[in-house]
């Protein structure tokens, strides 16, 4: 049972002309995450140091540079391994995206290095998360009336000597009050430098090939996300990710493996009760081996963090948060709770196979609790007080207690 004093810094200047020609920088300065796992602010995917930005939109084409520097080498694991002058700097973000648009028709193409984030989820998403490290990509996104989707590869770091690659595709409809989002992933590894034409084909569906084609293999994983809306007063919604689909598991043709997979159920009240309340929650499981696999190359992480979730697996919690919104200049009260049961295993424990042990049958079938025995209970409370002095300049002072 601990209490924190925490801090978070955060601001961005820009000099020029938004969303033309315009450069500037951000930084990001907190001791939060040394105790915490509250990730409440749409900024706290950052990595503590100083972002450099440089925006050009040259006609059709727009380019993007985004450099990181720090001097700690943990802040800057993902991108700097060598130090220089006592500084770690990496390339964060860099691509070069064009927009094409005819009458409600919109494609974006987009190459180089950006976040992606797909899902509904408000701690985190369970697809694509933004907590994780900028992927290098190429991306083709559309929007037709009501009709949106995209699709495109990632090409990740080698592991074992093997490139690993991502093939994405998504799909979803939504208006003023209903979205439903499907997405497919695979995740495989190669010796050769190019991915499978199969897997890069952007209108080719991977799920059949995957079936049809036995000497291929591959982490593939099916999202669905829901989400209902009344504007201005309260949304609810469920995503569910399954991970490894396969039309058989098991040695002996029986489906003793256990279900791999995530959801995250959440719901946001406004207005209530007072005019400017914003009340949040939000239930996540995630179950054991979810975003792994057997082989190394193929576990569902870059840079040692997972592509999806930041909690990895084997795991789930009940998150509340309730903040008053205020206008510039104004302090916003900000109170967040989280409850988490963390399981015996995680994302970095080996993939296991008990199933394949007689022993640990019963009645010819394999079962293990959600998330696994034996649990550590976790509870983490945050008050904090926000002060948005400008636009893109915060800062947050809080208690944080930990038990």
């Amino acid at each position: 049972m601990r209490f924190f004093l925490f801090s978070v810094i955060y601001f961005n200047i820009m000099y020029g002309i938004e969303n033309t020609q315009a450069v500037g920088f951000k930084l990001y300065q907190s001791n939060k995450w040394d105790y915490s796992l509250i990730k409440n602010h749409k900024y706290d995917h950052l990595n503590n140091g100083l972002y450099t930005i440089a925006n050009f939109n040259l006609g059709p084409l727009n380019l993007y540079n985004s450099m990181f520097f720090t001097t700690d080498s943990l802040q800057a694991i993902n991108g700097s391994r060598e130090s220089i002058a006592g500084g770690f700097s990496y390339t964060n973000q860099a691509f070069i995206a064009s927009v094409f648009k005819k009458n409600k028709l919109h494609n974006r193409i987009l190459l180089g290095r950006e976040y992606i984030s797909i899902g509904n989820g408000l701690f985190d998403k369970l697809f694509f998360s933004n907590n994780c490290r900028p992927l290098d990509q190429f991306l083709w996104t559309y929007n037709y009336k009501n009709i949106y989707g995209s699709s495109g590869t990632v090409h990740l770091e080698t592991i074992n000597n093997k490139n690993r690659f991502i093939s994405l595709h998504t799909l979803g409809y939504k208006n003023d009050k209903f979205s439903i989002l499907l997405g497919e992933a695979i995740l495989f590894a190669s010796k050769d430098h190019i991915a499978s034409l199969r897997y890069i084909n952007p209108v080719l569906i991977w799920l059949p090939e995957l079936h049809n084609n036995i000497s291929d293999d591959g982490n593939a994983f099916l999202y669905i996300g829901l989400k209902f809306k009344e504007p201005q007063s309260f949304s609810l919604w469920f995503d569910i990710l399954v991970d490894d689909y396969q039309l058989q598991i098991g040695d002996w043709g029986e489906k003793l493996e256990p279900n791999t997979f995530g959801i995250i159920l959440g719901f946001e009240k406004i207005g209530w009760p007072f005019k400017n309340s914003i009340n949040n929650f939000e239930y996540t499981l995630i179950t054991n081996r979810t975003y792994q696999a057997q082989k190394p190359e193929e576990i569902f992480m870059s840079f040692e963090q997972p592509i999806g979730h930041h909690l990895g697996n084997d795991f789930d919690m009940i998150f509340f948060s309730f903040s008053e919104k205020k206008d510039v200049g104004k302090v916003q009260p900000n109170l967040s709770i989280a409850y988490m049961r963390d399981g015996a295993n995680g994302i970095e424990i080996p993939f296991d196979l008990p199933w394949e042990n007689p022993d640990n049958l019963i009645d010819g079938s394999y079962k293990e609790s959600m998330p696994t025995m034996p649990i550590n209970y976790i509870f983490q409370s945050e008050l904090s007080a926000q002060l948005r002095l400008k636009k893109g300049f915060d800062i947050n002072l809080g208690i944080l207690y930990n038990k």
